[in-house]
């Protein structure tokens, strides 16, 4: 076992943090628990209605992230002000919420949402390992719609040209000219015959809310819509999609693979303290910020032994581990089933190396947990446990 050496290997990935926009909000002191919260909303009181009113938005958005997804969502549409508590959640917290409990009923609440929070619901939900999927697409023209034309009209300058020509093209033919069927115009020079009638409708508000907000972009799109472009357009959509992915904490698919490489105990390294135990002030803060789902887990335990500032580091760790799993395992990243199991699978596998070196190493779990980094622990109980490497490809 190699002790007190830094890791600093440079062909192996840290598997870095979560982004800020990905992380939890500022942890607030916490006096609800995130339970209460949801009964207040969906109580018919004034008094509890007037107890939810009162409390910080940031208090609030922090108990948000510890329901699951899908009371998320019930949250934020029963609650009278979504709009002060919507543009303070993490994008990915955001986006789960929505397709937790449908598109179709929750889309309105993207009136409420920052560009990075919309951004992240497409690029999260509307593409798979294979690429752009445009079928997905069609629920979140939808919710823009439902969420009035501002909110569609912004969206055409925070996403990619290339995405709305894909999306279009899975909605309609384009062509110069009307080359064949019931062809429709908007501009007299690109006609457009929809797949559907339903099609004909989402096609036609998006061309005419596009062709007024901006002319420029709505030429770009139109043409980009025409088949001929179709392979170079989906490749560039893929590549800024992938750049944003990673600004919001998921690898490439060659640096999530790290997770199930190999690691035994003598492999691991052991970096310098960060934590003087002997003068760190542990305090109920601490506490508060681990989430519920930890249990009675020895890694909830060790991170209740740490500082604030360092337990919430620690975390951003912890979810960048989840985060490369949903890669590595080919997940759907937009669905709440498939981020609870890579979250799930994280903190055991990293639970199972801590106990492991607790066992191996003399240190004490909070001092491990501080001194091995989120990757390596997973990587050693992974190696130990063979059921964690379940749904690698």
């Amino acid at each position: 076992m190699k002790t007190n050496t830094p890791s600093t290997s440079s062909s192996s990935p840290s598997t870095s943090p979560a982004s800020p926009t990905n992380s939890s909000p500022h942890q607030p002191a916490r006096t609800l628990d995130p339970k209460d919260l949801l009964r207040l909303a969906r109580s018919k009181e004034p008094n509890a209605r007037a107890a939810l009113a009162a409390l910080p938005a940031e208090q609030i958005a922090y108990g948000c992230t510890e329901l699951d997804a899908k009371a998320r969502g019930e949250f934020l549409m029963s609650i009278d002000d979504p709009e002060r508590v919507v543009p303070l959640l993490p994008e990915t917290e955001f986006a789960l919420a929505l397709n937790a409990v449908g598109k179709e009923e929750a889309g309105w609440l993207l009136a409420f949402s920052t560009e990075e929070q919309r951004i992240a619901c497409i690029d999260m939900d509307c593409f798979d390992p294979e690429g752009f999927q445009p079928e997905r697409m069609v629920g979140w023209v939808d919710a823009m719609i439902d969420a009035g034309t501002a909110t569609l009209a912004s969206a055409f300058q925070e996403l990619d040209p290339e995405i709305w020509a894909l999306a279009l093209r899975g909605m309609a033919h384009f062509s110069i000219g009307a080359d064949s069927g019931d062809a429709f115009t908007e501009d007299g020079v690109v006609f457009y015959t929809p797949h559907t009638d339903e099609d004909f409708d989402r096609v036609r508000e998006i061309l005419q809310t596009l062709f007024h907000a901006n002319q420029r972009l709505y030429w770009q799109v139109v043409y980009g819509s025409m088949e001929d472009a179709s392979a170079e357009c989906e490749e560039w959509a893929v590549r800024w999609r992938n750049g944003r992915l990673a600004d919001l904490g998921f690898p490439s698919r060659e640096q999530a693979m790290w997770v199930y490489r190999s690691l035994t105990v003598d492999q691991v390294e052991f970096s310098d303290p960060t934590v003087s135990f002997a003068r760190a002030a542990v305090d109920g803060s601490t506490h508060a910020l681990i989430p519920s789902r930890f249990g009675e887990m020895l890694l909830g335990d060790a991170l209740r032994q740490l500082p604030s500032g360092r337990a919430s580091e620690l975390l951003g760790y912890i979810a960048g581990v989840a985060n490369a799993l949903a890669i590595a395992d080919r997940l759907e990243l937009g669905n709440p089933d498939s981020a609870k199991a890579a979250s799930d699978k994280a903190l055991a596998g990293i639970d199972r190396g801590l106990r492991e070196l607790v066992e191996n190493s003399g240190f004490a779990a909070h001092e491990v947990l501080d001194r091995v980094t989120a990757l390596q622990l997973f990587r050693l109980g992974a190696t130990r446990d063979t059921k964690l490497r379940g749904g690698r490809p």
